[in-house]
């Protein structure tokens, strides 16, 4: 009797072929979403970052003009439409752009939610008021004007800086009344900030 010996065939089972094909396939897919979504938000965030700055840019850029332009205002006038004038909404005065006179206004647009410029340029005359041009700032929520009013005799404080009992930030300015005031106070609050931003620009 011839006896046939039985052989145990392992029972363990590896990832066929096909099997680990798929399995590197979908690891491939979900890398792939996941640095998708990575680079998105990257591209997105620098987006941001780059309007923040351009923002920021022009905001500095403005008040630098606006400062230069105070600066190099028309003193003097006695013409009461090319004097110096000034309430919590709105500033205005006379200055030489080129060989032209111009009254240049700085307001707060609140249908725009704007800082706007307003030129209206005058003839030899200094009466017949020609073209005017409005230009849009920058965007806030907000913009308030305030003046620095200081009396010609006042004493110095220990920085230099005249001050009086009687002087202080006041709302509203008239050249024909107070003469010109010490300094000029935009207070100013922007979209999605809820910090308020204070520029002084301080006379010569």
């Amino acid at each position: 009797m011839i006896f046939k010996r039985k052989t145990n065939r392992s029972t363990n089972k590896g990832f066929t072929l096909v099997e680990l094909f798929l399995a590197v396939s979908l690891f491939g897919i979900i890398m792939v979403t996941i640095f998708s979504t990575y680079a998105a938000g990257i591209r997105i965030w620098r987006t941001v970052k780059s309007v923040e700055l351009i923002e920021n840019r022009k905001f500095i850029l403005t008040m630098e003009k606006i400062r230069r332009e105070l600066y190099g205002r028309i003193r003097n006038m006695d013409d009461e439409e090319l004097q110096f004038t000034g309430d919590d909404e709105s500033v205005s005065f006379p200055y030489l752009n080129g060989a032209q006179i111009v009254v240049v206004t700085y307001y707060y647009n609140s249908g725009k939610d704007a800082l706007m410029r307003k030129e209206i340029k005058f003839t030899e005359s200094l009466k017949d008021k020609m073209d005017k041009k409005i230009t849009k700032l920058f965007d806030a929520r907000s913009v308030k004007f305030s003046y620095l009013y200081a009396p010609s005799d006042a004493g110095e404080t220990e920085d230099g800086k005249e001050a009086s009992i009687l002087g202080g930030w006041v709302d509203s300015f008239e050249e024909k009344d107070d003469g010109v005031p010490k300094a000029v106070k935009f207070d100013m609050k922007f979209k999605g900030k809820e910090e308020r931003i204070e520029k002084i620009i301080f006379f010569p």
